[in-house]
């Protein structure tokens, strides 16, 4: 239970085997890449621009393949293949691209084609009956002499408003026919109105009918089966276009792989360097993954490596900004999503002790005991269950909620307490006939988390090699005596067994000289690393500032002490908003239908505590966690392990 001790990989091939080595990292996932390369020897030149060309191909074809598998309603995951070489694929990837995009033209063309020849003979089918209803003809429209007549389709949707747009000049508009969403209109006017009534219409989408679509004199009787041959012929074209699918599908996926997997791999290889004949890559490598790393390298570049591994120790004392390395936690699967609640805070620095297990435990001990109830802790895990069984991808949020479902169903059992009913035998005690024990209680358990944030800061401390900051930093060994007395004698004092005005002499003596060595903390350390000087000048000021921090660290403990006093007080506030539901509940039962009433209170009741006190106390337990607990000794400034793949990846998208 705790981050993986990472190593520093230093790679070495030769450029023929540059791609192959490259994709043997990326599918290994076990290898994330320095942004900048140290060498012995001299200057690496990063190859950031020999492989433009290539990278601007991959990701032309990429977009091409993407656009045609969307037309043919096809979603593909990202997936790096087993086998891919950059150059060596890219004349058949696009020889692939090349040929399906010619038949996708060909088809729309010869689609576009029939639609135009269907369209134009549906609407001449229409505009002929329509004529014929009114009795009119082709020939009156076109021997209109002392007319202005258009004859046209428009929008359904902008009939109204061209109509309205027209009442202004002397002109006729009639709608003869409806075709789909379209509208077959006749408008009539005098000549003198021609650019007013031209204008309006090409406005409003106007387009007109070509009355020269058919021969009259053949009337109608050839239409139908002329419609019906071609629209044979156009189903005939989809069926071909669906074969044209089918034998496409696979390929077209298959060849995206491959695009996605030589652009991933050229991509990656910015990382690399070139040192003579030979590419380098340097990276982070988990411990427990270079063998596995070192095995799939000798196997892509068939023998033709070389590699070098620094292990990178939690306590290493070397000036190597810790900060730079990785984290990669391992931990059971019970106490990963606390690493999700964790990384909202920050990631743990590399040989940081990884507060997971620590954070998962306290967590739940307090959620229990602000949340303890037989019955609703049942839901929540039964919630959690339900997720975990039919939610795939959300098993993290449905381990949570089955934990603390458990914690608060084991803590309704010690409080007696099942869905508000005190109808069990406290196997603890009441929290509402122990208000003093339960307050003293919470303090107790408060001091405890702060005592234990002061021992993980230490333990940080020592694990870096840093003695002195171990002894004598802001939550040092140093502070920690401060406040152990100092809790000492609250605890003393609360208890009735001592009194504030006669304090033992050596603790008086104790107190001070702590006191005085968290005020003056920065200066002693400075003389323990031999800096200079001491006190920044201005030397009244920096004491002052001394002054100041050193009140408020202790004020703060006090503070965070204090704090922990909500443990208690949510969960009387818990017992209390039942006092409420069941005093309403009481008073309903009183009406008609009173049974029903009451019951529906207590069920509503229930859910509305299960909700709303359930999110509260979740937010007041991570409170506790971050501003009590993790301010002690916990940094969070770390950065998580990221495969080499991964990082790329999340590059291009927030590109």
């Amino acid at each position: 239970m705790a981050t993986i001790q990472m190593q520093r990989a230093t790679i070495l091939v030769l450029k023929q085997d540059w791609h192959r080595c490259t994709h043997a990292l990326m599918r290994s996932e076990l290898f994330e890449p320095c942004e900048e390369i140290t060498w012995e020897d001299g200057d690496l030149h990063l190859t950031r621009e020999q492989a433009s060309d290539a990278l601007a191909a991959y990701a032309e074809l990429e977009h091409h393949l993407q656009t045609i598998l969307t037309r043919f309603g096809v979603t593909v995951d990202p997936e790096i293949i087993a086998q891919a070489d950059p150059f060596q694929d890219l004349a058949s990837l696009k020889q692939t691209v090349e040929d399906v995009r010619a038949q996708l033209a060909q088809h729309d063309r010869e689609r576009d084609q029939l639609h135009h020849r269907i369209r134009a003979l549906e609407r001449a089918q229409v505009l002929y009956q329509s004529l014929a209803e009114r009795g009119l003809s082709l020939e009156l429209i076109r021997g209109a002499q002392r007319l202005l007549i258009r004859l046209g389709w428009i929008s359904q949707q902008v009939l109204t408003q061209l109509q309205t747009a027209l009442q202004a000049i002397p002109a006729m508009v009639e709608p003869l026919a409806a075709l789909g969403q379209e509208t077959l209109l006749l408008a009539v006017t005098f000549p003198a109105q021609r650019e007013i009534i031209d204008s309006t219409l090409l406005g409003a989408g106007f387009q007109p009918q070509n009355v020269d679509v058919l021969d009259e004199a053949s009337s109608l009787n050839d239409l139908p089966s002329t419609l019906h041959s071609l629209r044979a012929q156009e189903a005939q074209l989809m069926r071909a276009y669906a074969d044209t699918q089918q034998h496409w599908l696979y390929r077209l996926v298959r060849a995206l792989h491959q695009v996605q997997t030589n652009r991933l791999i050229l991509e990656c290889e910015k990382f690399g360097g070139v040192a003579g004949p030979a590419t380098v890559f340097q990276g982070w490598v988990p411990e427990t993954g270079t063998t596995v790393v070192e095995t799939q390298i000798a196997q892509a570049t068939q023998g033709r490596y070389w590699i070098r591994w620094e292990p990178v120790t939690f306590d290493s004392p070397e000036p190597q900004p810790k900060t730079t390395v990785p984290i990669l936690h391992q931990n059971p699967i019970l106490i990963q999503p606390f690493q999700r609640l964790i990384k909202a805070y920050g990631e743990p620095t590399y040989g940081e002790i990884d507060p997971t297990p620590i954070f998962a435990l306290s967590f739940l001990l307090m959620f229990g005991m602000m949340f303890g109830d037989l019955g609703q802790g049942a839901v929540l895990a039964a919630i959690g269950y339900g997720l975990f069984r039919r939610m795939p991808g959300r098993e993290d949020i449905a381990i949570l909620f089955m934990e603390c479902g458990a914690s608060s169903m084991l803590f309704g059992v010690l409080y007696g307490n099942i869905f508000g009913l005190e109808a069990l035998p406290a196997l603890w005690f009441r929290p509402m006939e122990h208000v003093p024990f339960f307050l003293n209680m919470s303090l107790l358990f408060g001091m405890s988390m702060i005592t234990l944030g002061f021992v993980l800061n230490i333990a940080n401390a020592l694990r870096r090699r840093a003695y002195a900051e171990a002894v004598f930093g802001k939550n040092g060994l140093a502070a920690a005596l401060f406040y152990w007395i100092l809790a000492g004698l609250a605890i003393r004092y609360l208890l009735g067994e001592y009194s504030i005005t006669a304090l033992d002499p050596w603790i008086t003596g104790t107190v001070t000289v702590l006191f005085m060595l968290m005020l003056f903390h920065q200066p002693l350390l400075r003389w323990i690393h031999g800096q200079r000087p001491l006190i920044h000048p201005p030397v009244l000021t920096s004491l002052f500032e001394s002054v100041i921090e050193a009140v408020d660290t202790v004020a703060r403990y006090a503070a965070n002490t204090v704090s922990f006093l909500r443990v208690a007080a949510f969960a009387l506030m818990h017992v209390a908003l039942f006092v409420v539901i069941f005093t309403i509940a009481d008073m309903l039962a009183h009406l008609a239908g009173g049974t029903l009433w009451y019951w529906l209170t207590v069920a509503l009741g229930n859910i509305l505590v299960i909700v709303v006190e359930g999110v509260i106390v979740t937010i007041q337990v991570l409170r506790l966690e971050y501003y009590e607990f993790f301010t002690k000794f916990y940094s969070g400034e770390g950065r998580p392990f990221r495969p080499m793949a991964s990082l790329v990846q999340a590059r291009q998208r927030e590109e």
